[in-house]
């Protein structure tokens, strides 16, 4: 990449040294690991650069925290060598607020997430669950990562003037993804290290290193030695938040535009008569992204030929007055969730949304996607 630094090597290297040999007593330090490259990967939006320092958001983070350790609280898996992970109550008893199966469970705190937790005792355990899990991602893996090698604390990343906190939000009414990113705010470290993040990243998580090393360590602790798993049931943990895949609320609608007999696919602009997919245009498979925006009606058959390729600029620009008139139609059914997600993933606020501005985010993002990460182009 164009905008390496000569300390990229450096970087790696750091990388590398968190991942093999810097002291670990639970998961915290991969975890945080793992869901800063997803970020970087999925939504480079969100992240930006100021003085030399990378930025990056702490709410979607703790979100990533709770769905990577919902599936060990319920299985109850430790992820700690001295006990349950430090937010394991909140996290437990969110999780008793919903029944079924874990599958079930993750879908339906994904749906209140975003819904804004309309139900009052759910919004207050999951206001306290990502209160703790930010203090726990501050505390911990920020202050710790790399102390030995650099010989002190917050060294990898940087101390913040306060402690993350959501004690100042107001949960009397419904909470969003936005209120929970304005009250947590950001966490820093060194420009070059994202630099390097985002060269090695897709092969940190594409060769599974960081997963890897995440279930050797579980399987290390001494608490789980008695737990009828093997390796490859707790990297399947570990990839469980992969399966939470919902197309609801824009599917329910297409249908009704399919019973009139307006519904095309927007690849081939052939009529939907039959059945059809909701079709993600950053694939799942990259990028587990369930924005309305972001879902549109496709034939099975080229939703498969699709399958996890990136849609080129080329293509989209063929497309924009279609994609552009679907956007129009769910922003009109759906206004609130449509301009919400536009403004957390696409870095769009309300005061500035358009049509034309969410399909040159989309632009950016597959030339990105498919000039800078190497992705395959369809």
């Amino acid at each position: 990449m164009n905008r390496l630094s000569s300390n990229s090597n450096e970087a790696f290297q750091l990388i590398s040294h968190i991942l093999q040999k810097d002291s670990k007593s639970s998961s915290y330090k991969l975890a945080l690991l793992r869901g800063i490259i997803e970020i970087f990967t999925e939504n480079q939006a969100l992240v930006y650069e100021e003085e030399n320092n990378c930025f990056i958001p702490l709410g979607p983070l703790t979100e990533k925290w709770l769905f990577y350790y919902l599936p060990f609280v319920y299985h109850e898996v430790y992820q700690n060598s001295a006990g349950p992970i430090v937010f394991y109550q909140p996290l437990k008893e969110l999780q008793q607020c919903y029944k079924g199966e874990l599958l079930d469970i993750e879908k339906s705190i994904l749906r209140d997430i975003k819904n804004g937790f309309p139900n009052p005792n759910r919004r207050i355990k999951y206001h306290t669950c990502i209160h703790e899990i930010a203090q726990c991602i501050y505390k911990n893996p920020m202050r710790y990562t790399l102390n030995q090698y650099f010989k002190g604390e917050y060294q990898f990343y940087q101390k913040r003037k306060s402690i993350p906190s959501l004690k100042k939000l107001d949960i009397s009414k419904e909470i969003f993804r936005n209120d929970i990113h304005d009250h947590l705010g950001y966490i820093a470290f060194r420009a070059e290290v994202r630099y390097g993040l985002e060269l090695f990243g897709s092969f940190l998580i594409g060769e599974n290193s960081i997963i890897n090393n995440w279930a050797d360590l579980t399987l290390n602790f001494k608490k789980n030695k008695s737990l009828p798993f093997k390796k490859n049931e707790i990297v399947e943990l570990l990839y469980h938040s992969n399966n939470i895949r919902s197309v609801d609320p824009p599917r329910s609608y297409y249908e009704k535009v399919q019973s009139k007999g307006e519904l095309f696919c927007l690849w081939t602009l052939k009529p939907l008569k039959g059945n059809f997919e909701t079709d993600h245009i950053i694939p799942w498979s990259f990028w587990k992204n369930n924005d309305i925006w972001n879902l549109v009606p496709a034939s099975r058959e080229t939703n498969n030929n699709k399958s996890a390729k990136i849609p080129s600029a080329k293509l989209l620009l063929s497309r924009k007055k279609e994609l552009i008139n679907i956007w129009q139609q769910t922003h009109s059914e759906y206004k609130d969730q449509f301009e919400r997600e536009v403004a957390l993933t696409l870095n769009i606020p309300k005061q500035d949304f358009s049509y034309e501005k969410i399909f040159e985010k989309l632009i950016e993002k597959v030339d990105y996607l498919i000039g800078e990460l190497g992705m395959e182009k369809w």
